[in-house]
C-alpha cells in the first residue's frame, strides 16, 4: 500500500515517519520541502495542484491524507472523479463538506485526534500516541541494546522512561508493528521510541553506567 500526504503539520510528520519506519512507501506533496523530511519519503513540490499532478501519483488502493493544502477542494474532487478504491482521511476543514463518494472518507481534527487516529483511519491500526503528536520518533535496533532481549514491551516501557514506546517492528516483517505489552522482544527486532532528543540522551547515559 502507498500513502500519499497533501500538506504537512506536526501530526502529518509524525504519521509519515511511522509509516516510513514500517517500510511503507510515502509520498509528500507540499509547497516547500521540510528540513527534517526522512530520506525515504518521496517529496513532490507544487505551487498549485492540477488533476494531472494528482492522477500521476495516486493509484487505486492507495491511502490519501489531506491536511493543510490550500487546494484541498480541487484535490478532493479530482480524487472523487477518478478513483473508486482509495481511502481518504481529511483534516477537519471549515466550509468544506466532502459529499458522497464511492470510496471511504474520514474527517478528523489532527490537532486533537493527532497521529494515532490518523493512522488508524489510514491503515486500520492504531500505532501512535494520540496525546503527543509532535514527539520525535526513532527506530532503535535491539542488537544495540542486548539487555532488552527477552523483555516484554510492558517491561521495556518502565526501563526507557520518560521515553514512550510506540511499538515493536518484528524481524523479517517491517510492515507489522506489535503494541501488546506482552509482546516479547527478540534480537533482530526494532523498537520505536518516542520523545525529545534530550530523553534519548538520558537513556544513553543511563545505559552507559
Amino acid at each position: 500500500m502507498k500513502y500519499v500526504i497533501f500538506g504537512w503539520n506536526k501530526s502529518g510528520a509524525y504519521a509519515a515517519r511511522l509509516l516510513e519506519m514500517m517500510d511503507h512507501k510515502v509520498i509528500l506533496f507540499c509547497t516547500e520541502k521540510p528540513a527534517d523530511l526522512p530520506p525515504k519519503i518521496t517529496f513532490r513540490q507544487y505551487d498549485k495542484a492540477s488533476r494531472e499532478l494528482v492522477t500521476a501519483n495516486v493509484n487505486e488502493g492507495d491511502s490519501v491524507l489531506l491536511l493543510d493544502s490550500a487546494d484541498l477542494d480541487f484535490i478532493f474532487h479530482a480524487l472523487a472523479d477518478t478513483y473508486k478504491n482509495i481511502h481518504v482521511v481529511m483534516g477537519a476543514q471549515q466550509h468544506f463538506q466532502p459529499g458522497k463518494t464511492s470510496f471511504p472518507v474520514k474527517t478528523i481534527n489532527p490537532e486533537v485526534e493527532a497521529a494515532k487516529e490518523m493512522l488508524r483511519a489510514m491503515s486500520g491500526e492504531a500505532i501512535a500516541d494520540a496525546n503527543n503528536p509532535s514527539l520525535w520518533l526513532k527506530a532503535v535496533s535491539v542488537k544495540d541494546h542486548t539487555q532488552w532481549i527477552g523483555l516484554t514491551l510492558g517491561e521495556l516501557k518502565t526501563q526507557v522512561e520518560p521515553l514512550g514506546v510506540a511499538g515493536l517492528l518484528l524481524e523479517g516483517s517491517p510492515k507489522k508493528m506489535k503494541q501488546d505489552d506482552a509482546a516479547l522482544i527478540s534480537e533482530g527486532d526494532k523498537v520505536i521510541l518516542a520523545g525529545p532528543a534530550e530523553w534519548f540522551e538520558l537513556l544513553k547515559a543511563r545505559e552507559a553506567k
